[in-house]
């Protein structure tokens, strides 16, 4: 009885630990992507990480080909604070999405760096639909496809389910991950794929030129299970040959990075890895979803973004055919219309609108 109490204990003083995380710094603020501002206020209730109740993210989307941004998804009382308008591209009410965020630090036994910036960020929607979204933080800056260094094994990175992003209503999880396997100058990418066995903790190995490395069995992310092997399988089939990695020439970003090389349609193609600073997670060569916007971190900045962004007028389109003084022959037009009635009729209601092309100089 003793040790059931003490168990019990345990597990509550762990439980709270887990849930009472704090989110860093590095995540509140204005972020913006090509289509859309995503806000996450700094309060009380995000701090304490209490998903739920108080703990909501802003979706403003880029409509209209940017034109135009719709608050599409808010707390409710943002419009009590400042006014929605309401047309022919807005809903009535504002969508409502409430969100947590839990440090991806140690998942079924994969460990990484306490202090990595990569988060596991759940979007609860309407009817409690539940996504999960799997991030990672780089110098203001959020990716989704990345790679996390595992915490005894230096040489192994761990993929994840790369999501859509965050948006206003959930989608379908990815059929395969990869994870990355770095060699001298070589690293292999293995595939992963959605698979309803049960989650085990081992390794398999994975054979190439005279040499064995062992990669985990099973990655579990955004809680699926996904496997490199078939059934009891130890050993990976098919092993795609290694990308070479070569030496970084003209350096000019911030940032660690290393080149590879592919070959497609027989041309061989360099391509970038991105470090994080202490090289615990990598992102592939691509831009960044989003990107923290600097000094703006409250709802009184993101209103002035919003009524500045829609305040704007586009253009007219420029005309299909270029101006000429044509002659329309307008008399020839009047006397050909003149005994009709009922073009009068018309004639009058457009003067009554207002004036013709004829009687514009």
């Amino acid at each position: 009885m003793k040790k059931n109490c003490i168990f019990l204990l345990s597990m509550l003083i762990l439980l709270t630990n887990c849930f009472s995380q704090t989110i860093p710094d590095d995540i509140y603020g204005i972020w913006e992507s090509k289509d859309r501002y995503i806000f996450i206020e700094k309060n009380d209730a995000i701090e304490k990480n209490d998903a739920k109740d108080n703990n909501q993210i802003a979706v403003y989307l880029k409509t209209y080909y940017g034109w135009y941004v719709d608050r599409t998804a808010e707390p409710k009382e943002y419009d009590e604070k400042e006014k929605r308008n309401r047309n022919s591209s807005t809903s009535k009410n504002a969508e409502q999405i409430y969100f947590e965020i839990k440090p991806i630090n140690q998942t079924d036994g994969f460990k990484i760096a306490e202090d990595s910036l990569a988060f596991e960020m759940n979007l609860i929607y309407a009817k409690n639909e539940i996504q999960k979204i799997p991030v990672a933080v780089i110098n203001q800056n959020i990716y989704l496809n990345f790679y996390i260094q595992d915490f005894d094994d230096k040489s192994f990175y761990r993929g994840n389910a790369v999501s859509q992003g965050i948006k206003v209503s959930s989608w379908k999880i990815p059929e395969n991950i990869s994870c990355l396997y770095f060699s001298d100058d070589t690293f292999f990418d293995i595939r992963y794929w959605l698979t309803d066995m049960d989650y085990e903790q081992s390794k398999v190995s994975l054979d190439f030129d005279n040499k064995t490395f062992f990669v985990d069995k099973h990655i579990f992310s955004s809680g699926y299970n996904y496997s490199c092997v078939s059934g009891r399988s130890k050993k990976i089939r098919n092993v795609q040959p290694p990308f070479t990695i070569q030496e970084n020439q003209n350096n000019e970003s911030t940032e660690p990075y290393i080149n590879y090389i592919i070959e497609e349609n027989d041309k061989k193609i360099e391509k970038k890895l991105l470090f994080n600073n202490d090289k615990s997670i990598i992102v592939l060569d691509e831009e960044p979803y989003l990107t923290k916007l600097a000094d703006k971190n409250d709802f009184e900045s993101l209103m002035q973004i919003v009524k500045s962004s829609n305040s704007r007028r586009k253009p007219p389109a420029k005309a299909l055919f270029p101006e000429n003084d044509l002659d329309w022959h307008w008399d020839l037009i009047d006397y050909i219309e003149k005994d009709d009635k009922i073009i009068q009729e018309v004639r009058q209601r457009q003067k009554n609108f207002g004036p013709r092309a004829k009687d514009l100089k």
